[in-house]
């Protein structure tokens, strides 16, 4: 293992007029000599990092850092792996165990859901849960499900008594799911607020959790519109097929033969696993009702037809560690984000000295309060003499920035939410700080965001000043080629010619010249066009270099090798229109190689051009630090 290079961060170099601290290069280094098992010396290393920072310069000159497209898929990146810093662990891990708690059990329940329109009023939103409060205290005396039939607004469920069944954790919206893991069975919980309005729950049961399945099944669609003759037509076919797999038919070719199911009839009727809530209520409950693996269903109805079943593997949930990532990534979806969120930015508050100046948000609330309008009250604050209404670490929040931001975000805001928005507000602020100083706090995301920006450009400099002009400049990719021909000889002879199977001799002569006349880039189209007539296959030529090995018919009549090649009884007449050569007769016959010779010599010239344009300076006694 290399040991940290250096004591303290000094600048170690200097290309141009930009510093390289150590401890930057000492990233690099480590990354390429342990990461890549990169094995060379520290000074060659410096030579290779020197012509990367110059290059990265060059793209710098340039303004190719400056570029709407570059910015983008930077701030990107960056957004990604900075969401990595911005959060609570400790609080994102306790949230996880718990959903992880919550999968390990079922529960059944019911529920009364009063809407909350999602612009409504605070005073609309007081009524609305005051007429949720009036609601549980009916139930303290009447039943559930007839009062869930009377007043509640989730009409999926309304005329079953709101009876939702079972459900697992992650099936539904966080608070709900929060709410019904923690009411006792047989009890009903405080209205609870989600998105969507108030929830009153009633907890009915709750069991181990029957985990997921596997099964196959046969469909028999019952189409729209048939008479009560063809329906009972399709229950007896049903019925028939039951009868035959109690007889030990094979399932999977009676659902290959009669399955109506286009996605899974050829596959023998196997779905893909499935847990709660993911089938039709009749499907999940007689699909999680087989208990041995290869039984089998009685015919059940749904929406979809009529199903046969069969039970191919059953499994419990899977151990903590194993649905972790899963949980990690479904838990960006919901409420519980916020949490987390919430929970770090009051970390901090903390960390950061976070304090409010209780006197001056009064006044800006009650110029708030009193204002005829948004227009008014913006004014009014803008007049007056900036007031500092909130600071941390070296910050200031002053009062016109809060008020730009209650005028714009928050217009109908009422009086009494004013503080509720000014700590959403300055939560903000206080994240956005942090974020602006991930790269001073950790020196990881530092040196992963500084390898990424010159990695970007690296990218498009070289793009443009050597990989384009390589392919490009074709009069100078000709004449690199002459002048190094002999570097481009290939260790064996290749065969670079034409290759002619014919039908009979006259036609192998006609093809012969041909070929002596016309143009070699359309001869192809040419012969079988000329000769192969009204679709019938006179000739059959091929275009190209063969070295030994690559096919057969060459490799008999060109290299002399004995195979058990058997000619086309069609074809049997073989002609070779070429030559053997060592050397490639011009650049497209090594084009690849070409290329990349030439890219290398366009490379050397260039990383010269730039060491004269930009002058290195290196501390090199720092580098004697160097210890393994």
């Amino acid at each position: 293992m290399v040991c940290s290079i250096f004591a303290t961060d000094e600048v170690l170099m200097r290309i141009g007029d930009k510093k390289i601290l150590q401890s930057e290069f000492e990233y690099f280094y480590k990354k390429n000599t342990i990461d890549t098992a990169l094995n060379s010396s520290l000074e060659d290393y410096l030579q290779l990092f020197q012509n990367f920072k110059l290059k990265v310069c060059e793209a710098e000159t340039l303004g190719i850092d400056t570029t709407s497209s570059f910015l983008e898929e930077f701030r990107v990146y960056r957004s990604q792996n900075a969401s990595l810093y911005l959060t609570d662990k400790n609080k994102e891990e306790l949230l996880m165990k718990e959903i992880y708690s919550h999968l390990l059990e079922d529960v059944d329940a019911s529920h009364i859901l009063i809407k909350v329109p999602f612009n409504a009023s605070p005073e609309d939103t007081l009524l609305l849960y005051q007429k949720a409060l009036n609601i549980c205290k009916r139930l303290e005396k009447e039943n559930f499900e007839e009062v869930a039939k009377e007043v509640s607004d989730d009409y999926s469920t309304k005329q079953k008594g709101g009876r939702l069944g079972f459900f697992t954790g992650m099936m539904t919206i966080f608070p709900f799911e929060n709410a019904a893991y923690k009411t006792k069975i047989g009890e009903v919980s405080e209205p609870i607020r989600s998105s969507i309005g108030y929830h009153i729950i009633k907890v009915h049961d709750r069991r181990k959790a029957i985990g997921e399945i596997r099964v196959a099944h046969i469909l028999k669609q019952i189409p729209q519109q048939i008479t009560t003759k063809e329906q009972d037509s399709i229950q007896n076919l049903v019925q028939e097929i039951h009868k035959r797999l109690e007889k030990k038919e094979d399932f999977a070719l009676l659902a290959r033969s009669f399955s109506d199911d286009r996605k899974t009839y050829s596959n023998g009727g196997e779905l893909m696993w499935f847990g709660l809530g993911k089938m039709t209520k009749e499907f999940e409950k007689a699909a999680f009702d087989l208990r041995e693996v290869g039984e089998i269903s009685k015919p059940i109805k749904t929406i979809y037809g009529w199903h046969i079943i069969q039970l191919k593997e059953k499994r419990d949930v899977f151990p903590y560690e194993k649905k972790k990532n899963d949980i990690a990534r479904l838990i960006q979806y919901d409420g519980r984000k916020e949490l987390i969120r919430q929970s770090f930015i009051k970390q901090l508050k903390k960390e950061y000295g976070f304090s409010v100046d209780s006197s001056s948000l009064r006044n800006v609330s009650i110029i708030f309060s009193n204002a005829e309008n948004k227009s008014v009250f913006l004014e009014k604050i803008k007049n007056e003499n900036q007031v500092v209404l909130a600071t941390f670490a070296n910050q200031t929040i002053f009062s016109g920035d809060f008020a730009d931001f209650l005028v714009k975000e928050f217009t109908k805001a009422k009086s009494e939410d004013f503080n509720v928005v000014f700590d959403y507000f300055a939560g903000e602020k206080v994240f956005a700080f942090e974020d602006s100083q991930l790269e001073n706090k950790y020196p990881d995301f530092k040196n992963l965001m500084q390898e990424y920006h010159d990695g970007l450009l690296l990218f498009e400099i070289s793009r443009q000043k050597v990989w384009e002009e390589a392919t490009k400049d074709t009069v100078k990719l000709r004449e690199f080629f002459e002048q190094n021909k002999e570097k481009f000889a290939w260790e064996k002879p290749r065969y670079k010619g034409f290759l002619l199977e014919c039908r009979n001799k006259k036609i192998a002569k006609q093809a012969k010249q041909i070929i002596k006349n016309a143009n070699p880039d359309s001869i192809i189209n040419y012969i079988e066009n000329r000769i192969n007539i009204d679709s019938v296959a006179n000739i059959k030529i091929q275009k190209g270099f063969w070295t030994k090995g690559d096919n057969e018919i060459i490799d008999k009549t060109i290299f002399k090798v004995k195979t058990s090649n058997k000619r086309n009884s069609n074809l049997p007449i073989i002609v070779t229109v070429g030559e053997k050569i060592k050397i490639p007769e011009n650049y497209n016959d090594a084009l690849g190689k070409v290329i990349t010779l030439y890219q290398s010599q366009l490379e050397k010239e260039w990383i010269s051009d730039l060491r004269k344009k930009y002058p290195i300076w290196v501390n090199k006694n720092l580098l004697k630090n160097y210890c393994k």
